[in-house]
């Protein structure tokens, strides 16, 4: 219904995105539990969340004609918001005394 709704012509495609997600966020529960976070496994974070960004770019250059309005402004929104998350990563990492090297 999603796909749908953004104009994506194969909702595989989100299932395979949802399922990569639940993954990287069951990644992250478990990196905030331990007591010394490894500073490449934080660059790594914040890569993943620069390449989400850059994918998104990507495709809106490629299939902007496929999608409707609302599916650009829901990829636009999500891009936004993980930016937001890299900054404030690159924030915390440079800041955090739990930080290992």
């Amino acid at each position: 219904m999603l796909a749908r709704l953004m104009g994506i012509q194969a909702p595989g495609i989100l299932i395979f995105v949802g399922i990569n997600l639940v993954g990287f966020a069951t990644f992250l529960g478990w990196l905030s539990q331990r007591q010394a976070i490894p500073r490449p496994l934080l660059w790594g974070v914040v890569a993943s969340d620069i390449a989400w960004v850059i994918a998104s770019l990507i495709g809106l250059s490629f299939i902007p004609h496929q999608l409707t309005q609302i599916g650009i402004f829901l990829i636009v929104d999500v891009a936004v918001i993980v930016a937001s998350f890299a900054i404030f990563q690159f924030i915390f990492i440079r800041r955090e005394s739990r930080v290992t090297t």
